[in-house]
């Protein structure tokens, strides 16, 4: 009986890492994350869009081959760096606020001496999402702290380049924050929520098919 190291051939290899290319993004710069916030705090004017306590997953996307636009070797600004960002509700319960669609795009900043070493902003599109008591969203905030020194020595570096893999170390028993604004006039409402997970998306039914195939095929082999 064959071994299971000698069944699989080279061009077997082969082929498989040609299908995980084939399905992925097409843009290596996009890095991805996503989680799960729980509501923590709602100023009383929202009424009862959010509750202390409901949940809501995220996701975020944004390009790490954007350049900084500032100078300051303590502060980058990557203008339009955040491609997407997604939040929805997870608790169900009767009037709570539930968003479709795509918030947004908006900026990612890295700066050396804040609490919080990267953040970033989105501003929605023009009636994203129903009203909250009539106030309007009008942008959320999300920033990690406890990370490592990033790489930045002042303008013309990419993303990529000033901030690494620095977010590998999110947690969400460091100094996070996220927030989400709503106005109507001159009136500010403001949601806070507390970072209960941070990481990559799980794998798309593309590629667990995929790596389902190619399990079957080798357990053929091996009879």
């Amino acid at each position: 009986m064959k071994t299971a190291t000698s069944s699989i051939s080279s061009g077997g290899i082969t082929f498989l890492l040609f299908l995980i290319q084939s399905l992925a993004p097409a843009s290596a710069a996009t890095v991805s994350r996503s989680g799960h916030l729980i509501v923590s705090g709602v100023t009383s004017g929202i009424g009862t869009a959010f509750q202390i306590g409901d949940v809501f997953t995220y996701t975020l996307s944004y390009n790490d081959a954007v350049t900084d636009s500032d100078s300051d070797p303590d502060y980058g600004e990557f203008s339009g760096a955040l491609t997407g960002f997604t939040i929805l509700p997870q608790s169900v319960r009767t009037g709570i606020w539930s968003p479709s669609g795509l918030m947004g795009a908006g900026n990612v900043y890295a700066e050396s001496d804040a609490q919080q070493a990267w953040y970033f902003d989105v501003t929605p599109g023009f009636g994203f999402g129903p009203p909250a008591n009539g106030y309007q969203a009008m942008m959320f905030a999300m920033g990690f702290g406890g990370l490592p020194a990033n790489g930045d020595i002042g303008g013309g570096q990419t993303l990529g380049q000033v901030t690494g893999a620095i977010l590998d170390f999110v947690s969400p028993s460091n100094n996070n924050y996220a927030e989400l604004s709503f106005e109507s006039g001159l009136d500010n409402q403001l949601v806070t929520f507390e970072l209960t997970s941070f990481h990559a998306p799980e794998p798309g039914r593309a590629m667990l098919l995929l790596f389902g195939v190619y399990a079957t095929i080798f357990s053929r082999k091996r009879r």
